[in-house]
């Protein structure tokens, strides 16, 4: 019920907004598609908002405590999108969406979209969706549970953060 409501809220908040907001990744401008790229407002869900590093209450990260998400909304609440992409298994481990995360979060997220902060999720098993991220500088914050609607049972996720530079 929580996974159908989240993607009925993304979806929503999508077609209100009238933004489409995924690219296809090809060899050519005429090429086969070989990936896809997509960059939203990241659904906070149950979890709560990301704010500043002045909020007390927070969440307990794996690793560094500097990006902190709190409970509740309070002023400095930062604006945060998620990230998500496939690549084609023969393009994969080629460095491709590496260079295509790293553009998406160094240009698209504050420039194009004013993003303060991207988060993204990957299997635990997925280690190569995993090192995507950590090559474009995203840190591993968290492993959760996850019900995935398509599989009918939980899987584990790791999520993913950076804080985007200022332009």
């Amino acid at each position: 019920a929580n996974a159908v409501r989240f993607t009925e809220r993304h979806l929503q908040r999508r077609n209100e907004a009238g933004v489409v907001t995924s690219w296809a990744i090809r060899t050519s401008i005429a090429g086969p598609i070989i990936g896809l790229f997509a960059m939203d407002s990241f659904d906070h869900g149950d979890v709560g908002h990301c704010y500043r590093d002045n909020i007390q209450q927070t969440h307990n990260h794996v690793e560094d405590q500097s990006p902190r998400c709190a409970d509740t909304i309070q002023a400095g609440t930062l604006n945060c999108g998620g990230l998500g992409y496939w690549i084609s298994p023969e393009y994969a481990g080629k460095g491709i969406m590496s260079q295509v995360v790293s553009y998406g979060v160094n240009h698209l997220a504050r420039k194009e979209f004013g993003y303060d902060r991207i988060h993204g999720e990957a299997w635990m098993e997925n280690k190569g969706s995993q090192r995507v991220m950590e090559n474009t500088g995203m840190r591993r914050t968290v492993g959760v549970p996850c019900f995935v609607p398509k599989f009918s049972a939980v899987r584990d996720i790791a999520h993913y953060i950076i804080d985007v530079a200022t332009p």
